[in-house]
């Protein structure tokens, strides 16, 4: 029974790794799940894997950079990358590092155990490729090298076919000695078929030179051996034919090499026509000369009807011009690199838009003509999903809006009305009434914090953000003059690093952040002897990356991800006038800017919360730095 296929699951989000780990093991998969890609090196390296699940965005080290180390040191090694964030740069990076597939979240349990099964499949039929190509290798080198230092088999025949002298190479060869060989029919020798045709040839057709005669020889052990056999008539001084001159070659490796390369040409061909994408094969004139069943099944069409045409007699203009996809074939032609085309639009004969995802790549056999390889893969259900996943999403962004709009107002007039009470009626009301309306004013404020917050966090995706050149330093300093009083009063000390540069952001936003950060962390504060904030910030190449570290009461490192979510708080702090949303406008701003925001921490030992931006422009398409 073969062995389970074993998977190292790698991302950062525990949840993820539980309900994916669970689902792969409950079909057979032998699983290792790792929260970073350090791990995953790690793990590699003492096992081998046969697939690696791998998250793009992870704290130490991003998928991007662990799929490289991955792919550079255990090529064998099959990568399938999922991201939370797609992006398109990074969906082509992945296949330029030769990623199997890119799978967006979230996605459904059937959709990647699909793509695991297939991955796995041709992983396995590569391997065994690999190793019939390695057999047939080494089985070529072995009667090679039996070729090159073997002398050939010399025979001497009688007129009647009686072998009256052989060489050594044929005692050698058939394991029969000279006395064995010497007076016997040479066809005493031949396999049954092979005497056949030599009785029903002979004398009549030798009796003029020959050459390339196939037949195949039983050895004295009853092996058999095909043989090249040259044939040359031996003449008398009166030209009088009185014998025959046998030289015989063994090519017994070369036909089973003739058949095991006819075998894995069928294997080969089996495989491609069983891809579950379109593939076509064509020259360096675009002619079509292959194309697998995926591809006759996508468009409708018999092999006959498009192997040995153009393409450009069977692909519309608009997929070729328009599509770029003429264009992807010039450069993969100069250039020998992929070229992927995304969710370009294209009307099929059966006149049903289509959204397909394209990729161009070369291939060259030695010093044979290259050929172009193009990769079709239907997304168009993908797409609609995508799309309308967007749809409903800006439903509910415009009916939170709504909603929490709607509530402000009678919200204002229960703290308002409450205020009056307390101030025309108090004595009418008692010590236990004016606490009820206490209450009622307490909660009505919370209530209106929090509709703020929801309708700030519905903003920002309803309005678009005004880039410019800011000092982040200003907008710091800002954020922490806005808790003056609150940090006289908890004795906080902070500190604002004079190194924080002038960045290009959206500034409004930008001071929220930091000021959702500041707040953060006075909240957290706890009971600290001596409480510290450290506004900083650290070179990152191409990223800035600014940090608020506090040493308050800590988090600790199971609820990282779910600070990030809306209405969570954790339960120490969670009686707070925190409303559970702070830390998520913070990461949809951070996001917004093309960056991520993450915290390292501890509990009992403070926390650190990173914000990682590109410097160029908001939306830089390699992504932050790993932490």
């Amino acid at each position: 029974m073969a062995s389970p296929h074993r998977i190292i699951l790698c991302d950062d989000e525990e949840r993820i790794r539980n309900s994916l780990s669970g689902l792969l093991r409950d079909h057979g998969y032998e699983v290792v799940s790792v929260p970073n890609g350090s791990e995953c090196l790690k793990t590699l390296a003492r096992e081998g894997f046969d697939l690696v699940i791998l998250d793009i965005i992870m704290p130490d080290m991003d998928g991007i950079e662990v799929l490289a180390r991955i792919k550079e040191k255990y090529k064998d090694t099959e990568v399938i990358m999922i991201t939370g964030y797609p992006d398109k740069e990074k969906a082509i990076a992945t296949f330029r590092l030769a990623a199997y597939d890119f799978i967006e979240k979230p996605f459904e349990s059937k959709e990647i155990l699909n793509v695991v099964v297939h991955c796995l499949r041709q992983h396995d039929l590569r391997r065994e490729v690999e190793d019939k190509t390695r057999e047939l290798a080494e089985a070529e080198e072995k009667y090679r090298d039996i070729y090159d230092n073997a002398l050939d088999m010399y025979q001497t025949l009688d007129r009647n076919g009686i072998i009256t002298e052989c060489n050594q190479a044929s005692v050698d060869e058939t394991g029969y000695s000279r006395e064995e060989m010497i007076g016997r029919p040479v066809y005493r020798f031949y396999s049954e078929e092979s005497r056949e045709a030599f009785l029903r040839e002979f004398p009549g057709a030798y009796t003029k030179k020959r050459a390339g005669i196939e037949r195949k020889l039983i050895t004295k052990d009853g092996r058999a051996m095909d043989v090249m056999i040259d044939v040359t008539p031996i003449l008398d001084k009166g030209g009088n034919q009185v014998g025959l001159r046998l030289i015989m070659r063994d090519i017994t490796s070369r036909k089973q090499a003739e058949n095991t390369l006819q075998y894995l040409k069928e294997y080969n061909e089996t495989i491609v026509a069983s891809l579950p994408a379109a593939l076509l094969v064509l020259d360096k004139d675009l002619n079509i000369k292959l194309v697998n069943r995926a591809y006759q099944d996508i468009q409708g069409v018999e092999y006959e009807d498009v192997v040995g045409k153009n393409i450009k007699k069977v692909f519309p203009d608009r997929l070729l011009k328009e599509g770029g996809l003429l264009r992807a074939f010039e450069e993969v032609m100069e250039t020998e690199e992929t070229r992927s085309l995304q969710r370009v639009k294209h009307t099929s004969p059966h006149q049903q838009e289509k959204i397909l995802n394209l990729t161009v790549s070369g291939v060259r056999l030695g010093e044979r003509e290259g050929s172009l390889i193009l990769v079709i893969e239907d997304v168009t259900e993908r797409a609609r999903a995508t799309e309308e996943l967007k749809r409903k999403n800006e439903e509910l962004e415009t009916f939170v809006y709504t909603v929490s709009h709607d509530l402000k107002s009678p919200i204002i007039s229960m703290h308002g009305f409450s205020s009056i009470l307390l101030k025309e009626y108090q004595e009418r009301l008692g010590e236990e009434g004016k606490g009820y309306i206490e209450r009622i004013k307490e909660n009505a404020r919370h209530m209106e914090v929090l509709i703020s917050d929801l309708l700030a966090l519905s903003r920002l995706g309803r309005t678009v953000s005004s880039f410019e050149d800011v000092s982040s330093l200003k907008i710091a300093k800002r954020a922490c003059s806005n808790f003056k009083q609150r940090l006289e009063e908890g004795r906080v000390d902070v500190s604002i690093g004079d190194n924080l540069p002038t960045i290009h952001c959206d500034e409004d936003r930008t001071y929220k952040v930091f000021e959702n950060l500041v707040s953060n962390a006075i909240k957290f504060m706890g009971d600290t002897e001596k409480p510290m904030i450290e506004v900083g910030y650290e070179e990152k190449g191409r990223f800035h990356q600014f940090f608020v570290r506090d040493n308050g009461i800590g988090i600790d490192p199971k609820y990282h991800r779910r600070v990030f979510e809306i209405f969570q708080q954790l339960k120490k702090v969670e009686h707070s006038e925190g409303t559970g949303i702070g830390l998520v406008i913070v990461e949809r701003i951070v996001r917004n800017h093309g960056g991520r925001v993450w915290v390292e921490s501890e509990e009992g030992e403070g926390a650190t919360f990173y914000i990682s931006v590109p410097k160029e422009h908001p939306h830089d398409p390699e992504g932050p730095p790993a932490s």
